[in-house]
């Protein structure tokens, strides 16, 4: 207890500190950037959160103490939390700080609107935090309807529904917009699906920006660098925190759409702004075809159930974590908002974890839709829609390892292993070599599968313990014999 107490003086900046304590410049900083995306750093960003958790965590009361270190637990297990800024918003006006409250959710509001450049964000929230901090938190009589207004203009793109794709086939390009796949919703009137921008796009209510074609919407020929869960992403919390749910999106993007409305989802990195998703004019904008594309649909199940308002775990986090920011500024209930996050919290973990999946993939790099290896699996989805959905936590029936990569059996049906992967199933760990086998036993470029450190066999397919075991380096060509043995 001693250690603690002293831990926490320490923090407020002692005895003899002065008005303007350490704990307040700390808390003022990590809100700016948090609030602010990180500079465009998705590192930058969990780090100012979780920076303003333990600051808030070591100042609590007592019996407040485990609930809040519940929800720093619950971040580290589900990162999307800590995209709903609202969760951090309502800790802030707990802990008694609204104008910190205010930058956390102003921030938000800017990058929903996309007005600025998402990159310099921090810094403007800064300097707008500064003069709060000299007068203090006297603002009792401003926040409130201030933060209303605010979380008003966040739950718009939640309540509100955005379109109702119909299938239709595209204009030269081999592609369409599978509406069964993407939301089981009624067919509305004169929507339209247009995934080609060579046609008449004025008609159009879904405009899918391709490469070369040229567009007045969109500059072309980009393609991202890094998996989108590595990423800090800009536009509305709904599509924040789908995006790090969905960590295996494709980065082919395509196009840079050129903001002419309400910026929906945009990337920004090392000083350059990317915009992927726009609704402009009623017309929903995207940067390429591969969001909507069968090929793809698997890797982003969140964001596509959220831009077409069909209910998805995003939705119960931004919707878990708004209500409880409710209660404090309408009801005053601290306490029992509070006890709500840390329900929340544990809920959506729970949720994450019991999920249900098509294909989890444990890789070291990028799970490509378009290549041979695992991360080309669900890309069948376009011919026999067998496979639909992928992620990297859940409750899957295949599990597909790629090369180098290591993962333990969580009751999957099949696992599927490319060269070099491991497996643990049971007490017993198992490897794919790298030998080529050819076509055997019905599976294409087959490899062999061995338990280390035994003698077991080392057949290309074997079933142990009610779970086959495939080993290839063509798992998207065998796609159909691991979905059947699936079954």
């Amino acid at each position: 207890m001693a250690y603690w107490n002293l831990l926490k003086k320490s923090i407020r900046g002692g005895a003899t500190a002065p008005p303007f304590c350490y704990q307040d410049i700390i808390l003022a900083i990590a809100a700016s950037i948090y609030a602010g995306g990180g500079f465009g750093d998705k590192i930058a960003t969990e780090t100012a959160c979780f920076t303003m958790l333990v600051l808030i965590l070591v100042n609590s009361k007592r019996w407040i103490i485990p609930i809040v270190a519940v929800i720093i637990i619950a971040c580290t297990v589900l990162p999307a939390l800590i995209q709903s800024p609202f969760l951090i918003t309502t800790l802030l006006l707990f802990h008694k700080k609204p104008s910190h409250a205010i930058i956390v959710l102003l921030g938000s509001a800017l990058q929903l609107y996309g007005g600025i450049n998402p990159f310099y964000l921090p810094l403007l929230l800064l300097i707008l935090m500064t003069p709060m901090m000299v007068f203090g938190d006297n603002v009792d009589k401003a926040y409130i309807p201030t933060c209303i207004a605010l979380l008003t203009i966040n739950l718009i793109p939640t309540i509100t529904p955005n379109k109702t794709p119909i299938a239709h086939q595209g204009f030269a390009f081999p592609y369409r917009i599978d509406a069964e796949l993407i939301a089981p919703c009624a067919k509305t009137g004169t929507t339209y699906s247009s995934i080609d921008d060579r046609g008449n796009h004025t008609s159009a209510e879904i405009l899918v920006l391709e490469h070369d074609p040229h567009h007045d919407l969109a500059t072309f020929n980009w393609s991202q660098k890094r998996l989108w869960f590595q990423n800090q992403y800009y536009g509305t919390v709904l599509l924040r925190i789908a995006t790090a749910l969905d960590g295996y999106l494709y980065s082919n993007l395509g196009s840079r759409v050129n903001n002419n409305g309400l910026r929906l989802l945009g990337e920004a990195h090392q000083g350059e702004y990317n915009n992927f998703i726009s609704k402009s004019s009623g017309k929903l904008i995207f940067s390429d075809s591969d969001f909507l594309t069968n090929a793809a649909i698997g890797y982003q199940p969140h964001l596509t159930k959220s831009l077409f308002t069909r209910f998805s775990l995003a939705h119960a986090i931004l919707l878990g974590t708004v209500i409880p920011c409710m209660i404090v500024l309408l009801a005053k209930g601290q306490n029992a908002a509070i006890i709500l996050l840390a329900a929340t919290s544990i809920t959506a973990c729970g949720a994450v974890n019991t999920q249900k999946i098509d294909v989890r993939i444990v890789t070291n790099h990028p799970p490509w839709p378009h290549s041979t290896g695992v991360g080309g699996i669900a890309s069948e989805v376009g011919t026999d829609k067998i496979i639909k959905t992928v992620g990297r936590t859940g409750h899957s029936r295949i599990l597909a390892i790629g090369r180098d990569a290591s993962a333990i059996h969580n009751h999957e049906k099949v696992i599927v292993m490319e060269g070099c992967a491991r497996v643990k199933l049971g007490s017993i760990w198992y490897e794919a070599l790298d030998i080529p086998q050819g076509d055997v036993d019905g599976i294409i470029d087959a490899i062999p599968i061995r338990q280390i450190d035994g003698n077991a066999d080392t057949k290309c397919k074997q079933l142990l313990s009610g779970t086959v075991l495939i080993g290839t380096n063509s798992a998207r060509k065998n796609s159909k014999a691991i979905y059947d043995a699936s079954r």
